[in-house]
């Protein structure tokens, strides 16, 4: 009974955390509480879905199969390419048997049924959430937090349902379940809504349909292929691979939700979001889910055990799951900017060595009252007045080498509008008098080309830190 309890527990903080994370990050138009909740009970309901392909639909799919194959390649019926006969599957974190005849051939079978098949469903689903909501979804965020919240709901409870059957020796694996598939699913997830962000919001492109539908496939696909293949082949990069695999999907799934923000109808330059809040959060949610396998696996084993393995995984998958958490709460938000999904991992070099996680280093609200504003720019340490008598605006964010933020600004004084470079102090002093951010001034000139994928700051000439001031408005006087 406790073991169920711990098991239904874990389902729900995990659901929590990204229905809460996805309610937080939807700044510009809120979206109600009931639609939230209506994409999550959808997803939830597909486990009905699987267990009627289980009981009446799965040896006729399998026949069908078996029947095309045979028309392909000429093998006679008795040769049947698949066969339940030698096929059972436990759930995937716990052990998967595999027919001694064809390995490869069963591989495709549990590829189809396990995570194909719920590809296909969420499909349908969200498709038919999208109309069934069509008034309420008016901004691209609201397709991923749709497609993404099915995928919370679908996950969780087939968790829950799998686990409480789970194998003694399996429960130390949870957390790569919660954290490692979890993630990867609701990546896939968001690539089928992302489709139809593209469709509607950029391209009128039908074959993004099929090509993200394809790449969503793929994306869920390959992280159990791989594992399979690791049951008959020792594999030593497996555990760095199983890491950067899950960052590569983080950053899918970051870019799609900052297109998502940055191309909302309802952009507004002056909402950010508060991105220490949401990393605390996480950080919390996430916390509270190894703390509540550890009390599942003292109540399985011993606690002495789970503690040893609880610092185990603090260092493998705790470290992806808070690179997961840093990126997750800060995104470059430009209006109407479209970032391409890259193949890459959100950790970078700063320098020759040491390494560090993609993401602005200081809160961008310390900005915002120069957004739209005068400002002046006054030395930090009163020996210099260059550049005091003179006013700047600022004309575009800038992003640099690892995420960090900067600035493009001009002087409103002179008829040449003198533009420089600002990027924001990011250690030791940060501000004057808890409301002056400290910048770096950088010059600039036409020939810098600010369109490359990867700014540099060092490729820009230093002149010296200078405080922010926003110059005040005068008071419009009455008699």
């Amino acid at each position: 009974m406790i073991v169920e309890v711990l098991i239904l527990l874990i389902s729900i903080v995990n659901s929590l955390i990204w229905i809460n994370y996805f309610k937080t990050i939807d700044i510009y138009e809120k979206e109600k509480w009931i639609t939230l909740l209506s994409a999550f009970g959808l997803g939830i309901s597909l486990i009905g879905l699987i267990w009627v392909y289980d009981v009446y639909l799965s040896e006729a799919t399998i026949d069908f199969i078996n029947t095309q194959l045979v028309k392909i390649t000429g093998t006679e019926k008795k040769e049947m390419i698949f066969s339940s006969e030698y096929y059972s599957i436990e759930p995937q974190t716990i052990e998967i048997e595999v027919s001694k005849k064809s390995p490869l051939l069963d591989l495709f079978k549990y590829v189809f049924e396990e995570f194909v098949l719920r590809i296909i469903l969420v499909f349908i689903v969200f498709h038919f959430f999208r109309l069934l909501f069509k008034k309420q979804l008016n901004e691209p965020l609201d397709y991923i937090i749709s497609g993404v919240l099915i995928g919370v709901g679908f996950f969780n409870a087939e968790f829950f349902l799998i686990a409480r059957n789970i194998k003694s020796q399996a429960i130390f694996t949870l957390d790569t379940y919660f954290i490692y598939e979890s993630v990867i699913f609701l990546s896939s997830s968001a690539l089928i809504a992302y489709a139809f962000v593209l469709y509607k919001y950029k391209t009128k492109n039908i074959l993004l349909f099929p090509l993200y539908f394809i790449f969503s496939i793929v994306l869920y696909s390959l992280y159990p292929v791989v594992v399979f293949l690791n049951d008959f082949i020792f594999l030593p990069f497996w555990p760095l691979f199983q890491a950067i695999y899950v960052l590569f999907c983080i950053s899918v799934f970051s870019t799609i939700i900052n297109n998502s923000l940055n191309n909302s109808p309802f952009f507004d330059k002056k909402k950010i979001l508060n991105s220490k809040r949401i990393r605390n959060q996480l950080l919390y949610m996430f916390g509270t889910l190894f703390f509540l396998q550890l009390l599942l696996n003292a109540e399985i084993e011993n606690l002495k055990l789970s503690v040893h393995y609880l610092v185990i995984i603090i260092q493998s998958t705790g470290f992806v799951a808070f690179v997961s958490v840093v990126v997750l709460s800060y995104y470059k938000l430009i209006q109407g900017k479209w970032y391409p999904i890259r193949l890459e991992i959100p950790i970078y070099k700063p320098g020759k060595k040491n390494i560090a996680i993609k993401g602005f280093s200081r809160n961008e609200s310390d900005f915002i009252p120069f957004y739209d504003t005068e400002f002046k720019m006054l030395d930090v340490s009163q020996n210099s007045d260059f550049l005091s008598n003179q006013k700047f605006r600022i004309l575009q964010k800038l992003y640099f080498k690892g995420d960090e933020l900067g600035f493009l600004a001009e002087s409103v004084n002179d008829a040449d509008n003198e533009k420089i470079i600002l990027y924001p102090k990011l250690d030791g002093v940060i501000t004057m008098e808890n409301k002056y951010p400290i910048v770096g001034i950088y010059y600039f000139d036409e020939s810098n080309d600010l369109s490359k994928h990867i700014l540099k700051i060092k490729h820009f000439q230093f002149h010296g830190w200078k405080k922010m001031i926003p110059i005040e408005k005068e008071a419009l006087v009455f008699n």
